[in-house]
């Protein structure tokens, strides 16, 4: 019973984690950009990693919810968000970006699939 429970509150806390980090990805992508901060060709790599630390991170920490669910979820999010930042002043529209955006998160779910698959126990099996 001890352990079901701690089990729970570890599960609970990663879950709140991962709405923190989809919270400050939001915030970061729409506030403006600091002045003289130069990110350069470092920010397609700067989403890629983003997106897939975020997506491995919820797909391990909603084990009842489909990866694939997620993932469509993830990307519509990253979508939604370079469109908005089209609509601002300060930020432009980035098709480059959304396809990091989607190479991150197939890369997170791929390598989900993969250590799911071998039934290794790092992971749960997926549905």
């Amino acid at each position: 019973m001890y352990c079901r429970k701690r089990t729970t509150m570890l599960l609970r806390c990663g879950q709140l984690i991962g709405v923190i980090m989809v919270v400050v990805l939001v915030v970061t992508s729409l506030i403006p950009v600091p002045a003289g901060l130069v990110i350069g060709a470092r920010d397609k790599l700067i989403h890629f990693f983003s997106y897939y630390v975020i997506s491995y991170w919820w797909f391990l920490f909603f084990p009842n919810k489909s990866p694939v669910r997620l993932a469509i979820g993830l990307f519509l999010v990253g979508t939604g968000l370079e469109m908005l930042q089209g609509t601002t002043a300060y930020r432009t529209l980035s098709l480059a970006d959304i396809f990091a955006n989607g190479c991150g998160i197939t890369l997170a779910l791929l390598s989900w699939r993969l250590i799911t698959s071998r039934g290794n126990g790092l992971a749960r099996k997926p549905n």
